[in-house]
């Protein structure tokens, strides 16, 4: 894409101080994100009254015109970058600059430490950022805010991937390769893992029933021994079964949308979570797994928390009436169903007694 001449010679600093000053209070007739691009330029430039005027003109903008700007897959990173720091106290913008592709990782690691809770569980669940710049990881753990159940997550992902724990993972930016090399020494367990123990152990997914095994891999049986199958006869869920934690990280975010449906129940919880990662994801396939009852907490929570996903008022009715939703999802969902839904719920034996409660007093209050 061809850069505007303007802005091109104020990147390179041979611009007129009369054009810089123009740019820098909004007067000049420029695309917005041309104009925002050269503002974020000019609030470093050397002179004094140009630098406070692009400021200004910075600070002033409303959230809206930012977010459109920012929301472009071609926007600079260093427009991410500058938005990162510069609108930490501004929750939306924040939450894009910090889930866009393109944001660099010394951004990540500058605001990591800054940022409220919600903030920083969607760094935390960009574990590919994390992977490629485990800067990020330490400079989470100074965030203040963090629970037990994050600090164990960060924990996870060191020992699984990186040289500080069990493995050794490498990814390129692309995502084309992926090794592993496990350590034979055993692990002690962190004291983050501690805490969550207890908690998480007799919630972990479990494996596919036979019935969606045979349907998942096209077999009428199931139980045939890998040696008697030739390799290029391999079911996918006999492939997936020989991959290596890493190899199935990468098929979670590059492979088919069978694969995917096989791993987001996967009994490690990163290769689970990856799966919702994936570009090639699709609106049917949040809406299945809302609904499945194998799968990790975490991958509810996940979906739960993601602002596109839940503008789909049947994936909401899922996460709610799915029991194996964390509670705290449910509830703050639970008041967007209709009335006829909420009247399911209160009959409803397998959710927790605390949601039928909010579900029937909801109901009384919408006078049913």
């Amino acid at each position: 894409m061809a850069i505007n001449p303007i802005l091109d010679a104020i990147k390179k600093g041979n611009a007129p101080e009369m054009v810089k000053d123009a740019a820098a209070k909004g007067a000049l007739p420029l695309p917005p994100e041309v104009l925002f691009e050269a503002q974020v330029i000019l609030s470093r430039d050397k002179n004094e009254k140009i630098r406070e005027s692009a400021i200004k003109s910075l600070k002033d903008r409303d959230d809206s015109e930012i977010l459109l700007i920012i929301e472009d897959k071609n926007v600079s990173p260093d427009v991410l970058d500058f938005c990162g720091r510069f609108y930490l106290d501004r929750q939306k913008i924040l939450e894009k600059v910090v889930t866009h592709p393109k944001v660099p990782h010394k951004t990540l690691v500058d605001v990591a430490p800054k940022v409220n809770l919600s903030i920083a569980e969607l760094i935390i669940n960009n574990q590919m950022k994390l992977i490629e710049e485990p800067e990020i990881i330490k400079a989470l753990r100074k965030n203040p805010h963090l629970t037990p159940a994050n600090l164990a997550r960060l924990s996870e992902i060191e020992k699984d991937f990186l040289q500080e724990g069990k493995g050794e993972y490498k990814l390129t930016a692309e995502g084309e390769e992926v090794e592993e090399e496990l350590l034979v020494e055993e692990e002690e367990e962190s004291p983050e893992e501690g805490i969550l123990k207890e908690e998480i152990l007799d919630k972990l997914p479990v494996e596919p029933t036979e019935e969606e095994l045979r349907e998942l891999s096209g077999r009428s049986e199931i139980n045939v021994s890998e040696d008697e199958v030739e390799p290029e006869k391999l079911t996918v869920l006999q492939k997936l079964s020989r991959m290596t934690v890493s190899e199935k990280i990468k098929t979670a975010l590059l492979g088919t949308r069978e694969e995917r449906n096989i791993l987001v129940r996967d009994s490690n919880r990163l290769v689970a979570v990856t799966v919702l990662s994936s570009p090639k994801i699709s609106e049917s396939e949040v809406d299945a797994i809302s609904q499945m009852r194998n799968v990790h907490q975490d991958v509810l929570r996940i979906i739960g928390t993601h602002r596109e996903w839940l503008k789909k008022y049947k994936i909401v009715k899922n996460l709610v009436r799915n029991p194996k939703t964390p509670l705290s999802i449910s509830l703050s969902l639970i008041n967007r169903l209709t009335k006829q839904d909420l009247k399911l719920l209160v009959n409803d034996k397998t959710i927790p007694d605390v949601l039928r409660r909010q579900a029937k007093r909801l109901v009384m209050k919408k006078g049913g």
